[in-house]
C-alpha cells in the first residue's frame, strides 16, 4: 500500500508536518471570524449605521468606492425557462378608434 502524500510544510509552521486533509486543527481560533467581529467593533464604535451615513455624505466618491469592493465580481446565473409554443388562430384584440394621417410626401411647387 503506498504511503499517503503530507501537504509541504506551510511557512511559520516550524517544520511540523499536516496530515493530508485535516484542515484547522479542533479548538484553534479562526481568524476570519476574529477579523470579522473585529471590524463589527470598530464599527459599531465609530457610530454605526449612522456613523456610516455621515461618512457617505461627507465622502460620497469613497463610499461608492468601498461599496463596489463589496458587490460579487463575478456572477454566474443558470436561467432556465420553458417556452411553450402554440398553434392556433390570432386573439382578437379590440382596436381603439385611430384616426389615419397621411404622411406621403407632397411635391411641393417652386
Amino acid at each position: 500500500m503506498a504511503k499517503k502524500k503530507q501537504k509541504p510544510n506551510p511557512p511559520g509552521s516550524n517544520g511540523t508536518v499536516l496530515p493530508r486533509g485535516k484542515g484547522r486543527p479542533k479548538g484553534s481560533k479562526n481568524k476570519f471570524t476574529s477579523l470579522k467581529d473585529s471590524f463589527i467593533n470598530v464599527f459599531k464604535e465609530m457610530g454605526g449605521d449612522a456613523g456610516l451615513l455621515e461618512f457617505a455624505r461627507e465622502n460620497p466618491r469613497d463610499y461608492y468606492k468601498l461599496v463596489a469592493t463589496l458587490l460579487p465580481k463575478d456572477i454566474q446565473a443558470d436561467i432556465r425557462k420553458d417556452i411553450r409554443i402554440t398553434w392556433g388562430p390570432a386573439p382578437q384584440i379590440e382596436q381603439p378608434d385611430i384616426q389615419a394621417i397621411d404622411v406621403t410626401p407632397k411635391k411641393i411647387d417652386k
